[in-house]
């Protein structure tokens, strides 16, 4: 975990040191903007994905309004990196690239996180980007309305003009199929409560996420483990837990499981997972992973859109 800060935080430093000293680059907000001298846009929007330690799988989901108003406007989308949501993003039909093909490619507006300027500079310097700070912007709106408002400002100085609307964000048909019966009781709560990134102030709260699911195990729901193997490792499942999924699920996956009519609710930190089961309409259990800051959470990431609607119990 040490590791993962130290690198994050070098990544931070050198991609707003490039931004605050490059020519044709602009730093405001946590906002970086690049243009490269003579570019020219060629009608394409590159999600830059390819460094998961920097792009969490959560962060993923935060442009699936920006993708479809893109693709209304007939601009086209790609995906740069490999990631395990691929069969959502295929199912919308977006063609992935491989980070060392960049290279290749010019005229395209590159999406991103600002944190991840300076490997996009060490991939191509001839393509546009734009880099997000979903935390630190200085906006009252929504993750999904930010990254949708800079972006149609960086499409407009290109002369393209966009929408966003609502059914932008509805799933339907969206789900990858799932070769798997999961055969879950009725009455499931999905459980999980592991974080990648600010696992030290979540440990700290990890109690509360205890406490939420021995009381909805006292109230007769059936609480499911779901998470990856490595989590699985770290931590034996406790007490309450009637059925244990952890490692036996894709993250591919989530999609088809948290839709499951026998799944009434999940109880999760502010992850994939809140954000998963509020997409597909279903109750969620958020504990925040900060103390304090929670604010920045329940307006702005949970729920990641205006648009999105569901039923959202905060702690």
């Amino acid at each position: 975990m040490i590791k993962y800060y130290i690198y994050k935080l070098t990544q931070t430093i050198s991609s707003l040191s490039l931004a605050l000293l490059l020519p044709n680059t602009k730093w405001k907000n946590w906002i970086i903007s690049y243009i490269p001298k003579k570019f020219a846009f060629k009608n394409h929007v590159i999600l830059g994905f390819w460094d998961t330690k920097l792009m969490h799988f959560g962060d993923h989901l935060f442009h699936l309004g920006l993708i479809r108003s893109l693709q209304e406007s007939g601009v086209r989308v790609s995906v740069a990196g490999n990631i395990p949501l691929k069969p959502l993003f295929e199912k919308m039909k977006i063609d992935f690239i491989n980070p060392k093909n960049l290279t290749d490619i010019s005229g395209a507006l590159i999406i991103s996180k600002d944190d991840m300027f300076f490997s996009h500079l060490r991939l191509n310097k001839s393509n546009s980007f734009l880099g997000v700070n979903y935390r630190f912007t200085k906006s009252k709106s929504r993750i999904g309305e930010i990254l949708f408002k800079e972006m149609k400002i960086s499409l407009e100085s290109f002369g393209k003009i966009i929408e966003m609307k609502k059914e932008f964000w509805s799933t339907e048909n969206l789900i990858p199929e799932s070769t798997k019966t999961f055969d879950l009781s009725e009455n499931t709560i999905l459980y999980n409560d592991f974080v990648a990134s600010g696992a030290f102030t979540a440990y700290q709260r990890l109690s509360i996420i205890l406490n939420l699911g021995r009381r909805l195990s006292s109230d007769g729901f059936n609480i499911v483990y779901v998470g990856n193997p490595n989590e699985k490792q770290q931590r034996s499942a406790p007490q309450f837990i009637s059925r244990d999924l952890r490692g036996e699920t894709l993250v591919s996956e989530l999609f088809s499981l948290t839709q499951d009519p026998n799944v009434k609710a999940i109880v999760t930190y502010d992850t994939l997972w809140a954000h998963v089961g509020n997409i597909v309409g279903k109750k969620i259990y958020v504990v925040n992973k900060q103390k304090n800051n929670h604010d920045a959470i329940w307006d702005r990431f949970v729920p990641m859109s205006d648009y999105i609607s569901g039923e959202i119990e905060t702690y």
